[in-house]
């Protein structure tokens, strides 16, 4: 039961930093829009 868990969890965390990554590209990328305009 503790593997299931252990595996669910692991998947739950895999799903959760593809869409920290995704916000982190999406900040970067308006980031770098800003920037580019104060240029």
């Amino acid at each position: 039961m503790a593997y299931v868990a252990l595996k669910l969890g692991f998947c739950f965390l895999n799903k959760f930093n593809q869409t920290l990554n995704f916000c982190f590209f999406a900040v970067s990328k308006s980031i770098d829009k800003v920037s580019y305009r104060l240029d």
